[in-house]
């Protein structure tokens, strides 16, 4: 070979070299997998008085032992759901029943050492609102909470909004004259804070499930401008079948929602464009011999998979939703019989979720009676997402029935990771 062409070579070399490094460092590095949860908190409601408090239960979720138990010092708050800040820095937790009893509706535990939650004293209470029920994160690591009733437990709701040192910031909507928030009682909530658009659920009327009371079932979904939280827009979907809506989830990052209702049906609702916004059913769970009844629902992150818990059959349906109007149901994880399914969630990791199957039960006062068998089971998916992993080395059952048998049983409902 002579110099010449040696030269050439060497040349040619080095260019396929630097052609190859910059199509490597054009190409998008793969995000590194995110860990499994460390911690698993669980908020119940202790039955028997004389013996605990409610409290938050501490589990380590890689073999269910619990850690910590940290004791309020009330009884009858009926402990309902929770979040964990964006920052990671509280957990926000709601009392569904604490106003018949003159308690506080709304929680904070500090999680600065997150294994020893420390209960925050003397949070600011709303005034216009009670009824505690969905806690959502704001970007700034506050809360954004809905008030399922008014302070007396009648109408209107409203919905709160904590900042991220856990100041009151207002209740809104501020302006309830007139017709503006007739049958206002949000259940579930769902924002997009990049579109400043927040979808609320009405679920019912919550005084109204106290005995010698009719029923005052919710037909209706509310679309708010967040940056005034006032409602732009409300949509009755009672023609449909719909009542008691439940709970309402952001597909992914999209314009597009679904929302669940007790009666077994679950709609698409894209929120783009001006009114009026009519909302498709996509999916039915009404069966012949199937019942509903609690379609707590959960959306992946990225959109294309959803978690809905089916009470009164003990399940937890896993869904396709790549095609948002075409919902397809890929596996379901059957719970024992009789045992219920309502709080269902997946961890950031995507393969850990959890299903508590507790619901609400008011005894003598109230109508409502879905005590499930008050158990927590953790459960894992596969990594493509398409099917429960029941025999998997991280699933197990806390039963909260016979966890402490000094404490007596305990009624656990809101469940979050961290």
């Amino acid at each position: 070979m002579t110099s010449l062409t040696a030269t050439v070579c060497l040349a040619l070399a080095l260019v396929c070299i630097h052609s190859a490094g910059l199509a490597s460092a054009a190409k998008p590095a793969k995000p590194a997998p995110i860990p499994p949860p460390t911690y698993l908190y669980v908020w119940a409601g202790a039955t028997d008085p004389s013996k605990a408090k409610d409290s938050l239960f501490v589990v380590k979720v890689a073999d269910g032992t619990i850690v910590n138990t940290v004791e309020t010092s009330f009884n009858g708050l009926e402990p309902h759901h929770c979040r964990v800040s964006v920052d990671k820095r509280w957990l926000g937790c709601g009392g569904l029943l604490a106003v018949l009893s003159g308690l506080p509706s709304v929680h904070f535990f500090s999680l600065a050492d997150p294994a020893l939650p420390v209960y925050v004293p003397d949070v600011p209470q709303p005034q216009h609102g009670a009824i505690a029920d969905e806690f959502l994160t704001t970007p700034e690591g506050g809360f954004a909470t809905t008030m399922m009733g008014s302070e007396t437990g009648g109408s209107p709701g409203r919905v709160v909004l904590y900042d991220k040192d856990l100041k009151l910031v207002g209740e809104y909507p501020e302006d309830v004259s007139g017709d503006k928030a007739t049958g206002l009682n949000p259940h579930g909530i769902a924002i997009d804070w990049k579109r400043d658009t927040a979808v609320t659920v009405d679920y019912m009327e919550p005084a109204s499930t106290l005995v010698g009371n009719t029923l005052a079932v919710r037909t209706t979904v509310r679309l708010w401008d967040t940056r005034t939280w006032t409602i732009k827009e409300t949509v009755d979907v009672g023609k449909t079948g719909g009542a008691g809506i439940l709970d309402v989830q952001q597909v992914g990052s999209t314009p597009g929602y679904f929302f669940t209702t007790h009666t077994g049906q679950m709609y698409y609702l894209d929120s783009r464009g001006p009114a009026p916004h009519v909302p498709v059913l996509v999916y039915n769970i009404t069966e012949p011999g199937t019942s509903p009844l609690s379609e707590q629902i959960h959306s992946f992150r990225n959109g294309k998979r959803l978690f809905l818990g089916n009470y009164l059959e003990s399940k937890v349906l896993l869904f396709d939703t790549s095609t948002p109007l075409r919902p397809r149901l890929l596996d379901t994880l059957q719970l024992a019989k009789g045992s219920g399914a309502h709080m269902v969630m997946l961890a950031p990791d995507g393969r850990t979720g959890v299903v508590a199957t507790y619901f609400l039960d008011e005894g003598a006062a109230g109508q409502i009676h879905l005590a499930g068998d008050s158990t927590v089971h953790v459960f894992k998916i596969d990594g493509g997402a398409k099917r429960f992993l029941t025999k998997n080395r991280g699933a197990y059952t806390l039963d909260f029935k016979t966890l402490f048998p000094a404490k007596g049983a305990f009624r656990p409902h809101g469940v979050a990771f961290l």
